[in-house]
C-alpha cells in the first residue's frame, strides 16, 4: 500500500497502517516528511505560473468541488 500527498506525512497514520496490514503480508509505503507535501503549495506555485503569464480572474470567482476535469478519463 502507498500513502501519497501530505496525509503520508502524518506518522500516526502511517504507523496505524502498517500495524493494520503487515498480518496480512501487506507492506506500507509512505515519503519522508520532506516529501509529503501539501497539495497547497503545488496550487499556489500552479497560481503564480498564471499570475506569470499575465491571466487574471475576476475577484468573484468562485471554487466548484463537483466541477469536471478537462482531460479526464472515467475508468
Amino acid at each position: 500500500m502507498v500513502l501519497g500527498g501530505g496525509v503520508a506525512c502524518n506518522v500516526t497514520l502511517a504507523t496505524a497502517m502498517r500495524d493494520r496490514f503487515a498480518p496480512r503480508g501487506v507492506e506500507v509505503f509512505a515519503p519522508s516528511p520532506r516529501l509529503a507535501t501539501d497539495n497547497a503549495a503545488m496550487i499556489a506555485r500552479a497560481g503564480l505560473f498564471h499570475l506569470e503569464r499575465g491571466e487574471r480572474s475576476p475577484l468573484d470567482l468562485n471554487a466548484f468541488a463537483t466541477q469536471p476535469i478537462p482531460g479526464l478519463v472515467a475508468a
